[in-house]
């Protein structure tokens, strides 16, 4: 028919298995108001009481599908999942929610409107939009009221497992979206399943009636389901006044004015939300290139593809300003304090595990088991394969369950949830909170970091949990690994040790591994109006890019969440799992933030190496929690080609040697610098090599020597330091903070330059002890005694123990040929 119907016809291609349990459900949840062609609904509107905004108007159709069981099944859908068995009065659900939304979203469009005839009146009229229509008015608040009836159980808990379920599909629909409706951004599971219900043939059905009639007014029933996608979504359908869908779904939007302040006073949590002047201040702006500052470029491009080159956009006064931080930071201490308290996220979390655990091959679960009207406690029971308590009625569908789910859920209704048992974050990683980090010899050398260094070591590590644990499915593994070196340690043990009797019967869904997301969003989209009439970023403090940086590298915490009677096992078993999985171990502070620092007794690391669970290196990091060192991973593509022809195994043989004298390694900065400068003399080593120019020359002294080497390190380019004072002396040269470059000459000829190589390395260490490495390179300068000395670059690298000292110390020596004649190469040429 129309642009809608080509919209609903890609939505239902796109995820066909999805979209026809969706419009099942829709069916069932809207069928006795579809029934009834001529419903008008009551003859007046309704008004509710509300603790938030005091009076909720709703219209006639409005009531007429807050009637309907499409709505209605939020009653029994709790806001904030299981929250309410750590905030005992956070019951409220996603019904009165969405009502808040509705009330939110017209308040807003109402000072829109003031704000415009205010500017009006001023003589500002050349860039004000026109007044928001009844019909406009009325399709935002249709969506907002309908934009949460994608939720099921537990609220946003439920999502990971349609997400899996639908995966394929879910990200077709994405994709389709995006094509379809300009802006589209990442779609929630739960907006997805909204998108749906409104493509179904019932909703569809329903917006042809009668009682839409006031809703649909000018639109066909094509245009106005557009509209409201584009509002769940937050996006824009193209049109003059597609903005107003921002009211829904934005970066200040009806949703979070309702819910920041609904859950903050349901939860008894006193932040306060200046509400009121936030709305105040809001504007249609009329957007033009002109107006526009740098920092917003791709509004810019947008405009330039706009008819006219303008285009609408929902922003605030710079007088809003400040209410609009207080926003952001508000919604901050609500994720610190409320959705990402540790009980809640225990809470959470196993709800997550009853809906996996009770079909963990998702054989049986489907919508009509995942969004059956019944309330979350209901639902519990339900997974759990406990009676239900529904009196004289019958459960809709059948739920799958497991002697695994059934635990859980009495787990969760006893309120005997799960304990931390380890919890990890980049401020835990042990070495890093003091200026010196040692070994595990007290004798080694103590490495300096800046706190630079520190962040990059802190990412290098946080990054990689974050990626490797992002999904609940990465999650899941790493339960199931934790359990497994649980039961190991169970069966090591004897049987008459504490830990044993813990690893009875322990299975996986006695361990819950959980990340939470980042309450940071990565930039700031919201425009602000300045009084000179400029567009711009409103002028905050908080910068949501840095904040959500450093939250992901030091603040974002994760735990392990284990079964209250086995939590000392799980304790040790996630701290053996984290140091061999990311090469990690966390300090004293981990211990006291899970409140785990009385759980495991030292001798156990002892009992756990003798049975071989863990090696002798492990335990000391265990043992003494410290900064994990890595193996040095000098690989292939490091070395020259002409190397790696001659010498296949080289790479190999080096890191081999450097592991048999460090096998604790060095740390992952030092590795990275280690790494980049021999890459860069070996490539400087090649070069020499294959100039007969460089070899017939002569180096006349150790001066000299170090004065080439530094000249093409630093063409490399590679950060060289020269002549820096170290220990009580000057080293040669410093590639860039801890790999020091001693030079030396041999006064004689010799064959074999690498073990003439005078005691250089002795003096060496004693500046690079303060900088706290245990190896050095020793680079000479040779001439060839006979033919036999005419080595290849490659032959010229050698790495041992430095000699004279106790402490494992690596020496790499590399030998420079110069002063070459080279009479046998003169004499064939001759012969020839």
């Amino acid at each position: 028919m129309g642009e809608s119907r080509q919209l609903t016809k890609r939505i239902q291609e796109a995820a066909p298995r999805l979209f026809e349990q969706v419009n099942r459900l829709a069916a069932r949840w809207l069928g006795p108001l579809v029934a009834n062609s001529q419903a008008r609904g009551p003859a007046h509107d309704k008004h509710i009481n509300d603790p938030i905004w005091g009076t909720i108007t709703l219209h006639p159709w409005e009531v007429a599908l807050l009637d309907t069981e499409l709505v209605q099944r939020l009653r029994g859908v709790k806001q904030l999942g299981l929250a309410h068995l750590v905030f005992p009065t956070a019951t409220h659900d996603r019904f009165s929610h969405a009502c808040g939304v509705v009330e939110a979203v017209e308040r807003m469009m109402d000072q829109i409107d003031r704000n415009t005839k205010a500017r009006q009146r001023f003589g500002r009229s050349e860039d004000a939009p026109p007044e928001i229509s009844d019909d406009e008015r009325y399709l935002i608040r249709l969506a907002a009221l309908i934009h949460d009836v994608g939720h099921g159980p537990f609220s946003h808990a439920i999502e990971p497992v349609v997400g899996k379920l639908f995966k394929t599909e879910l990200l077709q629909l994405e994709a389709t979206l995006r094509q379809e409706i300009p802006r589209t951004d990442k779609v929630q599971v739960s907006e997805a399943i909204a998108v749906l219900v409104v493509a179904s043939n019932a909703f569809q059905t329903l917006l042809e009636r009668p009682l839409m009639d006031a809703v649909r007014a000018r639109r066909s029933v094509d245009e106005l389901t557009v509209g409201l996608i584009a509002a769940i979504i937050g996006a824009t359908d193209g049109s003059a006044r597609g903005a107003l869908g921002a009211l829904v779904s934005s970066q200040v939007d009806a949703d979070k004015l309702d819910y920041m302040a609904r859950d903050a006073y349901h939860a008894g949590l006193p932040i306060d939300f200046d509400t009121e002047r936030l709305i105040s201040k809001l504007e249609a702006l009329c957007v033009e290139e002109s107006v526009l500052s740098r920092r917003l470029a791709d509004l810019k491009e947008r405009v330039r593809n706009s008819p006219k080159h303008r285009c609408q956009e929902i922003g605030i006064s710079a007088g809003g300003t400040g209410a609009f931080e207080q926003m952001l930071v508000g919604r901050i201490f609500l994720y610190d304090r409320l959705y990402h308290h540790h009980k809640v996220r225990t809470a959470d979390s196993m709800a997550q595990r009853l809906l996996h655990y009770a079909d963990p091959d998702a054989a049986a679960l489907n919508l009509d088991i995942l969004y059956a009207s019944l309330p979350d406690d209901t639902v519990i029971r339900a997974f759990g394969g406990l009676n239900l308590n529904l009196g004289t009625h019958e459960a809709p569908v059948r739920f799958p369950s497991t002697p695994a789910s059934a635990e859980i859920a009495q787990a969760i209704i006893s309120r005997q949830l799960y304990q931390r048992a380890f919890a990890f974050a980049g401020r835990f990683i042990a070495g890093l909170d003091t200026e010196l980090t040692g070994t595990a010899d007290d004798d080694a050398p103590m490495e300096s970091w800046t706190e630079d260094e520190k962040d990059l070591e802190r990412s290098r590590v946080m990054n990689r949990v974050n990626k490797e644990l992002a999904d609940v499915e990465d999650r899941l593994n790493a339960e199931s690994e934790i359990a497994k070196i649980a039961l190991d340690i169970g069966q090591a043990l004897p049987s008459d040790h504490p830990l044993h009797e813990q690893a009875i019967g322990l299975a996986s869904h006695h361990v819950i591994v959980d990340l939470p997301k980042t309450p940071h969003p990565p930039r700031i989209t919201t425009i602000a109006r300045n009084d000179d009439g400029r567009l711009d970023v409103p002028d905050v403090f908080y910068d949501p890019a840095r904040w959500a940086t450093v939250y992901a590298t030091q603040r974002r915490t994760g735990f392990v969440f284990a079964h209250p009677g086995r939590r000392a096992l799980i304790c040790l078993a996630s701290r053996i799992w984290f140091l061999k999985r990311f090469g990690c171990v966390l300090g004293e502070a981990a211990d006291r933030y899970a409140k785990s620092t009385q759980l495991i007794e030292p001798q156990w690391y002892a009992n756990l190496e003798e049975k071989g669970v863990i090696t002798p290196i492990q335990r000391g990091y265990l043992e003494r929690p410290r900064l994990v060192y890595v193996p040095l991973q000098l690989e292939d593509k490091h070395i020259p080609r002409e190397w790696r022809e001659a010498d296949p195994d080289f790479v190999n043989k080096f890191n081999a040697r450097f592991a048999s004298i460090l096998p604790e390694g060095v740390s992952a900065l030092a590795e990275r610098e280690l790494v980049q400068t021999l890459r860069g003399l070996f490539r400087t080593m090649q070069t020499w090599a294959s100039d007969s120019g460089f070899v017939r020359s002569k180096i006349a002294n150790e001066r000299e020597l170090q004065e080439k080497l530094r000249q093409a390190l630093r063409q490399i380019p590679l950060d060289i330091d020269e002549g820096k004072e170290v220990g009580g002396g000057e080293t040669d040269l410093v590639a860039f903070k801890r790999v020091l470059i001693e030079n030396k000459e041999l006064s004689d000829p010799s064959d074999d330059p690498l073990l003439k190589l005078p005691r250089t390395g002795v003096q060496g260490r004693r500046y690079v002890l303060p900088n706290g490495q245990s190896f050095l390179i020793s680079v000479v300068a040779y001439i060839a005694k006979t033919e036999a000395g005419h080595l290849k670059p490659h032959e010229c690298v050698d790495v041992r123990q430095l000699p004279g000292i106790d402490n494992p110390f690596v020496e790499i020596r590399v030998a420079i040929r110069h002063s070459d004649s080279m009479p046998s190469d003169a004499g064939k040429k001759k012969k020839k």
